[in-house]
This record gives structure tokens, sequence and C-alpha cells, in this order.
């Protein structure tokens, strides 16, 4: 995938546009709902809800935007899991715990902030990768 990055003149400061040769997939009227709910399901129901909304957007062409978004989602919260396994188990030991008790909340925060801004961008029409995720499901 290029990029093709171009200068922006209508303004007296330069800024950079970023064109993809790739298009990406546009978001056909009923598939934007499954997106955000790929996302913002996956805070409830860890990686059930965007495991089966994946599948559901896998099987019809008019879903095909969201798509990407529930991998994206059942790749992060995959992530968020395992990193609560990993947490949990350093809980128990006696030195470490109170740095994994500490970082749990941080987890919590950010997985929330993390599917706020993809839910956002998913209304908007708009494709989002999360920063910090195994990409397991490709």
């Amino acid at each position: 995938m290029s990029a093709v990055f171009s200068l922006a003149s209508a303004s007296p400061l330069p800024r950079l546009r970023m064109r993809s040769s790739a298009a990406a997939p546009s978001a056909a009227p009923g598939s934007s709902p499954l997106a955000v709910f790929s996302h913002v399901g996956g805070l409830f129901t860890t990686a059930l809800a965007p495991l089966v909304l994946y599948f559901v957007a896998r099987s019809s062409a008019k879903h095909a935007f969201a798509v990407p978004h529930a991998r994206e989602a059942l790749n992060f919260q995959i992530t968020i899991l395992l990193a609560f396994i990993v947490l949990f188990v350093l809980t128990k030991i006696p030195v470490i715990s109170v740095f994994a008790w500490a970082l749990l909340p941080a987890l919590i925060i950010g997985d929330i902030l993390f599917v706020v801004f993809a839910a956002f961008n998913a209304v908007n029409g708009q494709p989002h990768r999360y920063p910090i995720a195994l990409r397991l499901v490709k």
C-alpha cells in the first residue's frame, strides 16, 4: 500500500494530506452499525461480540465496511484479554503484585478510550487501526 503526500495550498501554513492508492470500502447504509457494535460490544463481551460480528459481516458483501472494523476489534480485544491474564498471574507474585494491581485500572481505562475512539471512526465512516494490538486474525 503506497501513500502519496501532497501539500494543501488553501491555508497559509502548508498541510500534508495523505491519499492512499488502495480504496477503503465505503460505508454501506446498514454496515456502519455493525462496525460500531463490533467495537463497543468488545467492552461488554471481550472477544465474543467482535468474533460473531466478524463472521456475520464477512458472510455478506453489503457489510464490506464492517469486516475490517470487526477484525480490528477482535484483534484488540484478544490483546486486552491476554494482557488481563498476564496481569492476573502477576498479581499472585508478592513483589510484583503492587505494580500489577496498579496497571489493571490503566488497562481498563485504555481499553475504554481506544474503543470509544474506534467507534467514533466507525460512525464517521472512516477506517480504524488500533495502535497496540496483536494481529492474530488477518
